[in-house]
């Protein structure tokens, strides 16, 4: 049996877009919706968290549920996913080999039918380019149209290391997850600057907000036995203790390290701190539309740089416009989605208003 659903947006190098995760996500006949990133293996409690969410009285509302995940590096050969897999073995592996991710790194959403997560329109993030994750959760926080969620504690969710296809097909690499990609090229990769672009200017959010200590209530393990084992509290204030987030992981990226040795200045691994600041605003990830030398972020897009990645078979589109013409470019470019050839469009920007509504689209 296949599932069918409608098209999903992509941009010019292949890369999904999340509005179309979460619109597709959004209007399935179901009554609870998820997006999962495909690389996370859920365990039963996964499914027994969302249970006793959706069927909890001291939910008022709707509710959105979200958390981290566990990194694993290696997985042992007794564990039969298409076979006769014992999931109460693979949990205790999980919690006991696994590496609790940052409070900052989520990689699932569920919510039931009911009002809209957030208000105001979905920015057109990159699909795991970073910052999707922080903004939404923000976002439906912000709105207060739902009950929001951490499952982190409770709900145990896997990521195994493995290799990673690049867009078009460019080959693959294999990165175990020693660290965060999206700090290291945050300034030099264009997607992640792209959506730390977006997220800085849509909504309320700012830096190192939407993380699991960000979020009112917590789903976790009870101090007395119950049914499940897991009890649902209302965290009174927020975001006031970092390491809320890890205290029942036996390791996590954010544990402190200590170097030793007469060499320390000449450490080159960077840590993530226990409750560590990082003060970015909206000036630090501007768009210029104009070339003066090697931008930090890969940009401006130049004909040059467009044309051997948009190209299909030699062939472009290439239109342009004004700032003031956007609702029309706009309009073309849906009409083009909907003929299925919008993938391999140019658009020529005539003022520097466009070409940065161009970058957030």
């Amino acid at each position: 049996m296949g599932l069918s659903i409608g098209p999903l947006d992509m941009n010019f190098v292949g890369m999904l877009l999340s509005g179309s995760l979460v619109h597709e996500a959004s209007i399935w006949p179901t009554s609870i919706s998820c997006i999962l990133n495909s690389d996370i293996v859920l365990t039963q409690s996964f499914a027994n968290a969302v249970a006793k969410i959706n069927s909890n009285p001291k939910l008022s509302k709707a509710w959105f549920f979200s958390g981290a995940r566990y990194d694993i590096t290696t997985l042992p050969d007794e564990f039969d996913f298409f076979g006769n897999f014992d999931d109460a073995k693979f949990t205790d592996y999980v919690k006991n080999n696994g590496v609790l991710h940052t409070a900052g790194g989520l990689d699932y959403f569920v919510w039931n039918k009911g009002p809209r997560i957030f208000n105001g329109p979905m920015p057109p993030f990159i699909r795991g380019k970073s910052k999707f994750d922080n903004w939404i959760v923000h976002e439906a926080v912000a709105a207060g149209l739902r009950e929001v969620i951490d499952g982190s504690q409770f709900a145990v969710a896997a990521h195994i290391a493995h290799s990673y296809v690049k867009p078009n097909n460019e080959g693959s690499v294999f990165t175990p997850m020693k660290g965060t990609f999206w700090q290291k090229d945050k300034k030099s990769n264009w997607m992640i600057y792209h959506n730390s672009h977006l997220a800085l200017n849509y909504g309320s959010y700012t830096h190192q907000a939407g993380t699991t200590i960000h979020i009112p209530w917590k789903l976790g393990h009870c101090e007395e036995p119950s049914l499940h084992h897991m009890c649902l509290t209302k965290r009174v204030r927020l975001n006031v203790c970092p390491c809320d987030h890890s205290h029942y992981a036996l390791k996590t990226q954010t544990d402190p390290e200590i170097y030793r040795g007469a060499n320390i200045r000449l450490q080159t691994k960077k840590v993530l701190a226990c409750g560590a600041i990082v003060v970015e605003n909206k000036t630090d990830y501007a768009i210029s539309a104009y070339a003066t030398g090697n931008q930090s972020y890969g940009l401006p897009f130049t004909l040059e740089d467009l044309l051997p990645v948009v190209a299909r078979n030699n062939t472009v589109l290439l239109t342009g416009g004004s700032f003031g013409y956007r609702d029309m470019m706009m309009n073309f470019v849906c009409n083009l989605r909907r003929l299925g050839i919008y993938d391999h469009l140019i658009i020529a920007a005539f003022d520097e208003q466009m070409y940065e509504f161009g970058f957030r689209m």
